[in-house]
């Protein structure tokens, strides 16, 4: 992966940013927490199939390129799959043979310059309040591997858009807060324990937790939404 490059990321990063700040009113939060420059892990909340676009214009706007690791299934759609192949977005292959391929290739990114975002849960929120689950041990063991930080963020806002099951709306004027807490030096190596793996992703994650939960102060739908859902009640 290093030294490679990625026509759709070039083309998305000048065309994504605008498309999102127009369509929802993006606020972000922390970006100084983001490092400029060296290896680094971004570690969020997943709440809607629409919060990577939001988590991504944000990690750009701190100034650095982001690979995703998203899951494998994603790209079994030939237009997804080519979309996310032309990005240089990481596939994650969930309890098979090759999941450990996608740490060797979030490693080669780091050292390509880029942010590597992972969703330490795996999957969108099933809580039906959308608050965090429990972390799965990808963002530890990446950790340990590389001896990178990791800067958790707390998303909120998206989970009025694409949740699962659920298409739009496609109505400007929802508020989504990314905020970035102080970088966390996990202490890992490629020595620690199952024990210290654990204990760490439960680490990030209650980061995590804690700025969703100042993400969510002075939150509130627009009002148009909360017509919508009082008329669905």
């Amino acid at each position: 992966m290093a030294g490679r490059r990625y026509p759709v990321y070039t083309l998305a990063k000048v065309v994504v940013p605008p498309v999102i700040r127009f369509w929802v009113r993006l606020d972000c939060q922390g970006l100084l927490n983001i490092p400029k420059h060296g290896p680094v892990i971004i570690a969020a909340n997943h709440i809607s199939y629409f919060d990577p676009l939001c988590l991504g214009t944000f990690i750009h706007t701190a100034g650095r390129q982001v690979r995703f690791l998203a899951k494998s299934e994603l790209y079994r759609n030939p237009v997804l799959g080519a979309i996310l192949r032309g990005a240089g977005q990481i596939p994650v292959y969930r309890e098979t043979r090759d999941a450990g391929q996608a740490l060797v290739d979030a490693v080669a990114a780091m050292r390509d310059g880029a942010a590597v975002a992972i969703y330490p849960e795996g999957t969108t929120t099933r809580n039906p309040d959308f608050s965090p689950m429990a972390a799965k041990s990808g963002v530890a063991r990446l950790a340990a591997l590389t001896g990178a930080p990791v800067v958790p963020v707390g998303q909120w806002g998206a989970q009025l858009l694409f949740t699962r099951g659920k298409l739009g709306p496609f109505r400007r004027g929802i508020r989504v807060v990314e905020r970035a807490g102080p970088p966390i030096d996990l202490g890992l190596s490629p020595e620690s324990t199952l024990a210290e793996i654990n204990q760490a992703k439960d680490k990030v994650m209650e980061a995590i937790a804690g700025l969703v939960a100042e993400a969510r102060e002075g939150w509130s739908p627009p009002a148009w939404y909360k017509g919508e859902a009082a008329g669905q009640a």
